[in-house]
């Protein structure tokens, strides 16, 4: 049985994972550049949310508290630790 992503959120999912998303569709959907996000969210390099929005590094405890403050718990830990590619790779999609 094949299971799709979007099959996994319900109306009995929690209200967490029906409004998480990435750090990179976040910032999409505000139309805000990775120098903007940092400033407002008082993350003090802009490089480094580039880095996060690319995968390539995780943030640390401090800085994901700022990122779940800042989207109102929109972007989540959990969403630096799989994506939606990795979680359809899983599921053979």
């Amino acid at each position: 049985m094949t299971v799709s992503v979007t099959n996994l959120v319900t109306e009995q999912s929690p209200a967490w994972l029906c409004v998480s998303m990435t750090l990179d569709e976040y910032l999409k959907k505000h139309e805000l550049t990775d120098a903007e996000f940092a400033r407002q969210s008082g993350i003090n390099l802009r490089k480094i949310v580039g880095d996060w929005r690319r995968g390539t590094r995780r943030p640390d405890a401090e800085n994901m508290r700022k990122i779940l403050v800042y989207t109102s718990g929109r972007v989540t830990p959990n969403d630096f630790i799989l994506s939606k590619d990795m979680i359809q790779r899983y599921l053979g999609q």
